[in-house]
């Protein structure tokens, strides 16, 4: 842990590559002001590139032997320098992007470019998997393996498969399977590991197996594992702290994760190829995210729980929660997720090609405003391009550009249902106004027994429903102005 002061200053050299974590507190000022500024930034020419904290450590090309025609194999002990003890943590990077766990069905494809494949499996509601595209292969094959499946409409659920439990098309699984018609992919069985791009690790004989992306030489590329959780962990009351320029990469929790803390701005910085979130803040209040840049980020981009008087503002947000079936399990991905709390902002920010929502907030009084977002909702078939989750209120969702809420049914055989605006269960005493909603398969603003709502001025131009009413608890609308 590394102890800081109130006005402390540390500055990473542009153009070097920091490989750790850099775990962060600060000695309390009490009965002070928290006048001080505490800054971590960068020095040096921007010419060389930004500083970047990575999560990750190089797999050096000496490290690699030839295990057979297309695969190399690797002791990653020996290579990093420690020993890593779980798959499941685990990413592998080559050239900066992200590789295949050994899965099976193939993705055919990057996982940024290319949507995954799923194989089809009837509902049991029962911790038994059943699916006749399953080949024949003994009971043992799958072991150690798990299986990532559909259990709603708006998630995925990951699951490990029982010791020896095929048979028959059909397995033993940690946990129950949806009771209807579901997608899955079986991954982290090395038998799998069967096209360019996919990995797979032994941790019993700490041995890392890949097969390089266009079948080329292991020593072709810079290859790289997540090792650290996070880029900076700071610990509570880090009051008064900027973080600016900053490049954060790879890492398998987030970039940037803090808590109880206030008045603190991150501005400049990137974030990229974090398995779980870019920014993640608990008991934040006052603080301001500025001229970032988010990108191929598998969970959520930015999520704060319990969030007062804070600003998410002229971001740019791309590839956020777009590789089916990875990322946060159990929950939902965003590209901005605020939870409980008041008085928050989110605008000016840009946002494209995202498999989850854009927007949501469950705090009250939010103001979504002046966002672009483009290409959203793409790897679930239930969810909405800006979401205000149920029983909150007095909030401002206007001059928003939406465009292209389109939903999969890759892996969940009802129809697709998404909106571009979605105000959920209890939403009360808000305004949705001068907003412009297209290319929408479901609904362009849909309202679920909602109370004392506005709706003026916005601009829908969508092949689907317009605007849907959900049920009759749904009371004291004004609908005005609009152009359907």
């Amino acid at each position: 842990m590394t102890t800081i002061k109130h006005g402390d200053v540390i500055l990473f050299r542009n153009g070097d590559v920091f490989r750790g974590q850099l775990d962060c507190a600060v000695v309390p000022l009490f009965g002070a002001s928290y006048s001080p500024v505490t800054t971590l930034g960068t020095y040096g020419s921007s010419a060389s590139g930004p500083a970047v904290i990575s999560g990750s450590l190089l797999v050096p090309a000496s490290a690699w032997k030839v295990y057979n025609a297309s695969v190399y194999v690797a002791n990653l002990t020996a290579a990093v320098g420690r020993r890593l003890m779980s798959i499941d943590s685990l990413s592998l990077f080559w050239n900066g992007e992200r590789l295949v766990l050994a899965r099976w069905p193939n993705v055919n494809g990057s996982l940024l470019s290319s949507p995954a494949q799923f194989a089809m499996a009837v509902g049991t509601a029962s911790p038994i998997l059943v699916s006749s595209q399953l080949p024949a292969v003994s009971a043992s094959y799958y072991n150690g393996g798990n299986v990532v499946f559909r259990n709603n409409d708006n998630g995925y659920l990951r699951a490990a498969i029982n010791p020896n439990s095929f048979g028959s098309g059909a397995m033993s699984l940690s946990a129950s399977v949806p009771s209807r018609t579901f997608g899955f992919y079986v991954e982290g069985v090395r038998a799998l590991l069967d096209a360019p791009g996919e990995w797979f690790y032994d941790s019993d004989a700490q041995l890392l197996y890949m097969w390089p992306p266009g079948s080329v030489a292991a020593s072709a590329g810079t290859v790289e594992v997540s090792v650290f959780g996070y880029g900076i962990n700071f610990a509570t009351l880090m009051n008064q702290t900027v973080v600016d320029g900053l490049r954060f990469e790879q890492q398998s929790m987030a970039g940037i994760n803090l808590a109880a803390s206030q008045n603190v701005t991150v501005r400049n910085c990137t974030f990229r190829n974090q398995a779980q979130y870019g920014f993640n803040a608990s008991s934040l209040r006052d603080s301001l995210l500025v001229s970032n840049r988010f990108d191929a980020i598998a969970g959520s981009a930015v999520y704060i729980n319990s969030a007062n008087n804070n600003a998410v503002r002229g971001n740019q947000f791309t590839n956020i929660g777009i590789y089916d079936g990875q990322g946060i399990y159990g929950t939902v991905s965003r590209a901005v997720g605020i939870n409980n709390g008041a008085n928050n902002v989110v605008t000016g920010n840009s946002m494209a090609n995202l498999g989850c929502t854009a927007v949501f907030s469950g705090a009250d009084g939010t103001m979504i405003e002046r966002n672009t977002i483009t290409s959203a909702v793409q790897t679930v078939s239930s969810s909405a391009a800006i979401h205000l989750g149920s029983n909150s209120g007095r909030h401002s969702v206007a001059d928003n550009v939406v465009s292209g809420v389109l939903g999969n049914v890759r892996s969940w055989s009802l129809d697709v249902l998404v909106f571009g605006i979605f105000l959920d269960q209890n939403v009360y005493t808000t305004v949705v106004s001068g907003n412009r909603v297209s290319i929408v398969v479901g609904n362009a603003v849909r309202l679920s027994g909602v109370s004392n709502v506005q709706l003026r001025d916005n601009v829908i131009d969508t092949t689907s429903n317009h605007l849907f009413f959900r049920d009759l608890l749904t009371s004291a609308v004004n609908v005005s102005g609009n152009n359907f």
